[in-house]
């Protein structure tokens, strides 16, 4: 993403919260005495006048997919920016990475409609939430024929599954689920 914004003229400045600095809390009414050393409504509001956007890549914790699948980082910092946020990726979608995906196919194999088949393994810890990330939505919204092959109990999110089949309807291509 660095290189994309950098190539389209623009000037990326990359901050890990947590990783090479501090740490931030996305929770509203969280009591700041544990080891959260900034809140993000304060981070994003500073951020934003310095920024035209903000590309934000939260990674989920793997604790909690009820709160997780509610994207509560990215959701944070929408609601403290003054600028758009783009998700760079989250607990439920990679949509940077779904465009290019979609892109990928439509150059190397044409505009027609394709059989994209998604699956993966049941032996990773993360699966349950990276395998939101490999978009089946994107795949739908172009109408595409959405093969969807998973060990069992590695199910995508169920109101996941109702988008894609809404969106894969609305664009005249089909789910299928083995």
């Amino acid at each position: 993403m660095q290189v994309g914004v950098h190539e389209l003229g623009g000037n990326p400045v990359v901050l890990e919260p947590g990783g090479s600095s501090w740490t931030l809390e996305h929770r509203d009414g969280v009591v700041m005495d544990g080891d959260k050393t900034e809140h993000v409504a304060e981070f994003v509001r500073v951020l934003a006048r310095y920024c035209a956007a903000l590309g934000v890549r939260t990674f989920a914790a793997l604790k909690n997919w009820e709160e997780e699948r509610t994207d509560p980082v990215l959701k944070a910092f929408a609601k403290y920016s003054g600028v758009p946020i783009i998700n760079l990726e989250s607990a439920m979608h990679h949509p940077c990475q779904a465009m290019a995906d979609m892109m990928t196919i439509r150059e190397q194999l044409g505009a027609e409609r394709k059989r994209v088949v998604l699956t993966w393994p049941g032996t990773r810890s993360r699966c349950r939430w990276r395998c939101q990330i490999v978009s089946p939505l994107a795949a739908a919204q172009m109408g595409h024929e959405v093969v969807i092959a998973h060990p069992r109990e590695y199910e995508l999110d169920d109101e996941l599954m109702k988008t894609v089949q809404q969106k894969s309807a609305g664009a005249g291509g089909s789910v299928e689920v083995n």
